[in-house]
């Protein structure tokens, strides 16, 4: 009973504690199909179920790059696009690190014969980049996740998001796939136990559940004394408390 009721309202409360997607166009849906991005090389575009390649992973398009590795050849480049994301207004949270900014992605390539990549750059002001999360190069048959979590470095104002293909040859289509990008900015509390979130809130605790944020169960403890927070994962944590009055939700940043 309280595995089912505490799945439910957390099936219904998720949209609510996870933050907004700051990415636009995350997948190709908008047209232009470029809104948002900046081309660097490449004919970047938006294909669909019906064009060569791969079905989408969610929607009615996908980011691919057709007919580039001669441009790549000539030119030494890879194809990219890129998103810049303005953080300024949350300067206060970031200058203070507790900034957590969760950025998620789909990459596939066709038949695995060229490469998607994913690069992430936290910038200050000026520009300059303080942290760069890289992917690496992926030859993927199918839809691959990425993801990084990231507690943003002091003086960040601008997030980058790189889609960077490389050809698997000298002729042909640049056949790296992108689609579903998500960054989100996380505004909970770090946390270092487990009693900063629970105690003094609730009069009975019968049983605690965690989860990460895609919902799977990390831990289950009815004892409160059994849980510890150094040994949970560095990442946000859902909470869910159950007591005499009811289902508690926390959101958390364990780091």
């Amino acid at each position: 009973m309280i595995k089912s009721t505490i799945l439910f309202s957390l099936t219904f409360l998720f949209s609510q504690l996870l933050g907004q997607n700051l990415i636009i166009n995350p997948g190709a849906e908008e047209q232009p199909y470029k809104s948002g991005w900046t081309n660097v090389q490449g004919s970047w575009t938006s294909e669909n179920a019906t064009t060569l390649g791969i079905i989408p992973h969610g929607g009615m398009y996908h980011f691919a790059v057709p007919a580039a590795c001669y441009l790549e050849a000539s030119t030494g480049n890879n194809s990219e696009i890129y998103q810049d994301i303005d953080v300024a207004s949350d300067a206060s949270s970031i200058d203070s690190g507790t900034a957590l900014f969760v950025f998620s992605g789909w990459v596939a390539t066709y038949q695995s014969q060229d490469n998607s990549r994913i690069v992430i750059e936290y910038r200050d002001a000026s520009t300059q980049i303080i942290f760069t999360y890289d992917s690496g190069y992926l030859k993927k048959n199918s839809w691959y996740k990425v993801t990084n979590s990231k507690i943003a470095p002091i003086n960040t104002r601008t997030i980058r998001i790189r889609l960077i293909s490389k050809c698997g040859g000298t002729t042909g289509d640049d056949d790296g796939y992108y689609d579903d990008l998500s960054l989100t900015y996380e505004k909970t509390n770090v946390v270092t136990a487990l009693n900063d979130v629970l105690l003094g809130d609730f009069s009975e605790i019968l049983g605690v559940r965690i989860f990460d944020i895609n919902g799977k169960i990390i831990s289950s403890n009815k004892n409160l004394n059994n849980l510890s927070m150094s040994e949970l994962p560095k990442a946000i944590l859902i909470i869910a408390v159950e007591t005499k009055e009811g289902i508690v939700i926390r959101k958390v940043i364990n780091y």
